[in-house]
């Protein structure tokens, strides 16, 4: 259990007594120690970007928060250098100039996290928030909505690809191994 304790140190010292009393009450409910650090990993992310942007309390985060957060786990600008700059909800334009290295108009947006990810998190804010309102820390969730898990895909091989997979298989050349893989 000590590691998955270990996240809330990365979180700012003065939410870290308020993600501890969380942790208790994971505990209690009994929740696998990976369960425990995936939400310590998810809060300590997400409040090092609240401090960030001087909301330091739960009491502080609204939907606009959460919302503006997300997006910022969907995408980011980076410019030419490597430098990275976080994608604003409501401004879809790119920094004028690089703090780095101050080029003008050399960052593009760039994907971060899959969609199932942002919704993980999403769902570990969620818990987090109802178990912040049942315990009267705030007044409401500003997680204010579920993301529904995308319908699953299956993807066909054309016929020519799978003519070209079974004999490749059959054939002497292929190992055990690689026959195994496909």
């Amino acid at each position: 259990m000590r590691g998955a304790l270990l996240p809330i140190d990365r979180a700012p010292p003065t939410i870290q007594p308020l993600l501890r009393q969380y942790v208790s009450w994971l505990v209690d409910r009994k929740t696998v120690t990976s369960n425990v650090q995936d939400h310590m990993e998810a809060l300590a992310q997400f409040w090092s970007w609240s401090f960030a942007r001087g909301i330091e309390s739960a009491d502080e985060v609204h939907p606009q928060i959460v919302s503006e957060y997300l997006l910022n786990l969907y995408s980011q600008w980076r410019c030419s250098c490597g430098a990275m700059a976080p994608f604003a909800a409501g401004n879809p334009e790119p920094p004028k100039a690089c703090p780095q290295c101050g080029a003008g108009g050399s960052f593009k947006k760039v994907k971060r996290y899959a969609q199932n990810t942002v919704r993980g998190v999403r769902a570990k804010l969620r818990v987090y928030f109802d178990w912040a309102k049942l315990n009267r820390k705030i007044i409401s969730n500003p997680v204010k909505r579920k993301t529904p898990a995308p319908q699953p895909k299956v993807q066909h091989y054309p016929p020519g690809v799978i003519r070209e997979l079974c004999t490749y298989i059959s054939s002497p050349e292929c190992s055990l191994t690689q026959a195994a893989m496909m």
